[in-house]
């Protein structure tokens, strides 16, 4: 394939330069992500994804621009992504200069006089429309976490810990909050592929497509392909009606979807990864192309990554809408142009993949643990 990157996996020799290399990355992120926890002045931020576009939050977005606008508030603008409560969408946060941050809504745009002013001092202008607390403290407003939708929710949140707390189109959101630790800790310790893999069966890592085979196991099938040439893929056509679990990570954290393909690459050997995202998902398809972009910018991603001799890329593919494009083979007809129809097995896409060549299919939430598991166990 034209463009195809080496193969080669292994460290540099100089791992102190690839850990320098991400810590310049990571401490400018740091500090450009505790700024934007703790403003300067009020920030109001208006969750973007696709529950809250469905219910007008651009409506809700250019009214409180207008209002502030025309007020000349001492605010700052912003976006996140819902925390969750989709029938309570467009959600707002407003967070303020001592980290304290409370979600809102409904929040129509009949609502943003209230907003800019609850943002601005005036307490208790909106507090019809305060849902919960979501950082901090604020007086006669409880946690979020004390909602009722979260009753049944483990205290704290794991693959969905940054949803709502950070800018899902910022790679520095990413970065100031742990994102990429794990995959440069990788490299720059010189862990080779196979011990990621073990690290995945020794943490029990099932898939998450619905099977729950052994991550680390099915990886060793591709790792131990016979072709030099190989491949990841991501399964993100979800096209089970209202599931919306890929959908949230990828629009709501989308470089930790990207980490993750990124650590599947290095423990298996492999140069080249495709993301298949159904078309239906316009807002995912966009986030997940531009973390890769920003991930290539900031030389996360492409020749020589932080540094170290590991090369990697990774395309977006957009599926055609296809349920049965959901099973791994179909959806790799559909990646090479052709009929998304499922193919006879054996040979197993381990073997005989895409483009004919050895390959591995995981969903998005098997990928997006895999950063979390090599930083935490």
């Amino acid at each position: 394939m034209a463009g195809r990157l080496r193969r080669d996996t292994k460290l540099s020799s100089n791992p102190a330069q690839v850990q320098s290399n991400f810590e310049q990355l990571r401490d400018a992120a740091m500090v450009e992500y505790a700024a934007w926890r703790a403003p300067v002045r009020p920030r109001i931020d208006v969750a973007i994804d696709t529950s809250s576009l469905a219910s007008g939050a651009m409506a809700t977005q250019a009214a409180i621009e207008r209002v502030a606008g025309e007020r000349n508030a001492a605010v700052d603008l912003g976006r996140n992504h819902g925390y969750g409560m989709q029938w309570l969408q467009p959600l707002v946060t407003i967070t303020w200069p001592d980290g304290t941050s409370v979600i809102y809504g409904p929040v129509t745009a009949d609502d943003a006089a209230a907003i800019v002013d609850e943002a601005t001092g005036r307490a208790g202008a909106a507090s019809a429309l305060a849902i919960g607390v979501l950082a901090g403290e604020r007086a006669g407003i409880e946690s979020i976490r004390k909602h009722p939708f979260f009753a049944e929710e483990p205290a704290e949140r794991r693959l969905t810990a940054r949803i709502g707390l950070t800018d899902p189109e910022s790679m520095e959101h990413y970065i100031g909050s742990g994102g990429w630790a794990a995959f440069s800790r990788v490299l720059y310790r010189g862990m080779q592929p196979d011990g990621v893999r073990q690290e995945l069966l020794a943490a029990s890592h099932g898939g998450r497509g619905g099977g729950g085979f052994p991550a680390g196991m099915k990886w060793n099938f591709l790792a131990g392909a016979g072709d030099p040439e190989r491949y990841m893929i991501c399964n993100a056509d979800e096209g089970d009606p209202g599931a919306w679990v890929n959908r949230v990570v990828m629009e709501g954290d989308p470089h930790l979807l990207i980490e993750g393909v990124t650590l599947g690459g290095f423990a298996t050997s492999s140069q080249r990864a495709f993301i298949y995202i159904r078309e239906e998902y316009p807002l995912a398809v966009a986030r997940v192309e531009q973390a890769i972009r920003q991930a290539e910018e900031a030389g996360l991603l492409g020749h020589n990554i932080l540094g170290s001799d590991f090369s990697y890329q990774i395309e977006v593919v957009k599926g055609a809408g296809s349920y049965v494009c959901g099973e791994e083979t179909g959806l790799i007809s559909s990646i090479q142009g052709q009929r998304g129809q499922p193919r006879i097995r054996p040979p197993f896409p381990a073997a005989v993949g895409v483009f004919m060549k050895p390959s591995n299919v995981s969903n998005v939430e098997s990928f997006a643990h895999v950063p979390l598991l090599m930083q935490h166990g």
